[in-house]
C-alpha cells in the first residue's frame, strides 16, 4: 500500500494519541468518565453520519482516493467513521482540562447577549443561504444547537465553558483540518457552500465544529447530571 493511502489515518492517530495517553493522568482521569463520555459521542455522531452519508453520495463533498486506505461504508471511508469519534474524545480531553484548571468560569449577562448574537447571525445566514446544501444544514444545525443550550438551565451556565473549549479547540483544529483540505483528503463543491475559506478550510466546518462540540458537551452533562441524581 501507498504511505500515501494512510494519510487521513495517521492524522486522526496524531489527534488522539496524547489525550488517549493523558487518559489515567491522575489529575484528569477520564477513564472514569467514559460511561458519560461514549454515549454522548455515539449519540452525537448518528445525525452527523447521516447528513455525511447523504453529502457524499449528492456530491456536496467527496474524498480523495489517494489519502484513504480505499475501505468505504456506506460511501465513507472507515477514517471518517472514526472522525466521529476521536475527534470528540480529543475535544473532551480540552474540556476536562478546562474543568480541572478553570472550575469556576462564571457566566455574565453580557455573555448571554453575545450567545444570542451569534444564534441570529448563524440562523440568519442559515435563511440567507438556504440554496447552498453545506451552509444551510451548517448553520440550521448550529442554530438549533445554540437555541437549545442556550434556553436549557443546565447547559446556559455552561456555556462560557463551552466556548472556552471550542476556541481552544480551533487550534489543533486548523492544524489537522488545514492539512485534510490542502492536500486535499476531503474535497468540497464551492456550490454548496459559501466559497469563504479560513486559509484552505470552509468557513462552514468552524460552524459544524461548534455544533458537534456543543452536542457532545451538552448530552455529556447531561447524562452525568441525570445518573448522579439518580444514585
Amino acid at each position: 500500500m501507498d504511505p500515501l493511502h494512510l494519510t487521513y489515518a495517521a492524522l486522526l492517530l496524531l489527534s488522539i494519541s496524547y489525550p488517549l495517553l493523558k487518559s489515567f493522568e491522575s489529575k484528569l482521569q477520564m477513564w472514569r468518565k467514559w460511561k458519560y463520555m461514549i454515549p454522548a459521542i455515539l449519540l452525537t455522531a448518528i445525525p452527523f453520519i447521516t447528513w455525511d452519508v447523504w453529502f457524499a453520495r449528492h456530491g456536496v463533498w467527496s474524498f480523495n482516493h489517494d489519502y484513504v486506505t480505499g475501505w468505504f461504508v456506506l460511501s465513507l471511508p472507515w477514517e471518517e467513521w472514526l472522525f466521529f469519534i476521536l475527534v470528540p474524545y480529543a475535544c473532551f480531553f480540552i474540556y476536562e482540562a478546562v474543568n480541572h484548571f478553570y472550575p469556576r468560569i462564571r457566566t455574565y449577562m453580557a455573555f448571554s447577549v453575545v450567545h444570542w448574537v451569534i444564534f441570529m447571525a448563524v440562523l440568519y445566514l442559515a435563511f440567507r443561504n438556504w440554496d447552498k446544501t453545506y451552509t444551510a444544514v451548517a448553520f440550521f444545525s448550529a442554530s438549533f444547537i445554540l437555541l437549545v443550550t442556550g434556553l436549557l438551565k443546565q447547559t446556559a451556565l455552561l456555556l462560557p465553558r463551552f466556548y472556552l473549549v471550542f476556541f481552544i479547540s480551533l487550534i489543533p483544529f486548523f492544524l489537522i483540518n488545514g492539512i485534510l483540505t490542502a492536500l486535499p483528503v476531503v474535497m468540497y463543491n464551492d456550490a454548496e457552500n459559501l466559497g469563504i475559506r479560513l486559509i484552505t478550510i470552509p468557513v462552514e466546518d468552524a460552524v459544524y465544529l461548534l455544533t458537534l462540540l456543543m452536542m457532545n458537551f451538552g448530552i455529556y452533562e447531561g447524562l452525568k447530571k441525570h445518573f448522579s441524581s439518580t444514585f
